[in-house]
């Protein structure tokens, strides 16, 4: 993608381009801009930063390039700093949204999530020094997960792999408790 040239002495670009997965997408002339607000030497700091960015433009559902992303927020000038501000606190309120859309629905469908589990064995695992998780807790974390994810119940067979591998017929069990 990107070519070796730096407008900077030596090729402190090339270590940038080793550290971070995000700068390595970046098209040509992106990667000319950003490279003007980087340091020489990659830090911690920054290259957190830089995967912000990809995880929250991924959040969003907007492009990853750095100079589409100044385009959307209409930055007049391209700034790495101001850009990581704004998409974290758009995903932020985004997640934060998502959070509580995700506990609402929980909420609504409290008693069904509970009915379903309530004839799951409920006795945990013990074995090599751990303990595990009983049926009834895996299956009713694996539904307050989907009910947050989907606002609805699943339906068909589901795999659940936590712990050990299990599957479970949501459409019997809805039948099983009239639901």
């Amino acid at each position: 993608m990107l070519k070796s040239v730096s407008t900077k002495p030596g090729t402190a670009h090339i270590e940038w381009m080793t550290r971070s997965n995000w700068l390595r997408r970046q098209s040509t002339q992106a990667f000319d801009f950003l490279r003007a607000q980087l340091p020489d030497v990659p830090n911690d700091q920054i290259l957190e930063s830089l995967d912000e960015i990809e995880s929250c433009a991924r959040d969003l559902g907007l492009s990853t390039n750095f100079l589409e992303l100044t385009k959307h927020f209409e930055l007049t000038k391209p700034c790495l700093v101001t850009l990581v501000r704004l998409l974290v606190r758009d995903a932020t309120l985004l997640r934060s949204e998502k959070l509580k859309k995700g506990q609402q629905n929980i909420e609504e469908l409290k008693d069904k999530i509970d009915l379903l589990v309530s004839e799951l064995d409920d006795q945990k695992g013990r074995g090599g020094g751990m303990t595990i998780p009983s049926v009834k807790s895996r299956a009713k974390s694996f539904l307050e997960n989907y009910v947050a994810e989907h606002g609805d119940l699943p339906s068909g067979k589901h795999v659940i792999h936590n712990f050990f591998k299990m599957t479970l017929d949501f459409d019997k069990l809805k039948e099983k408790h009239s639901l």
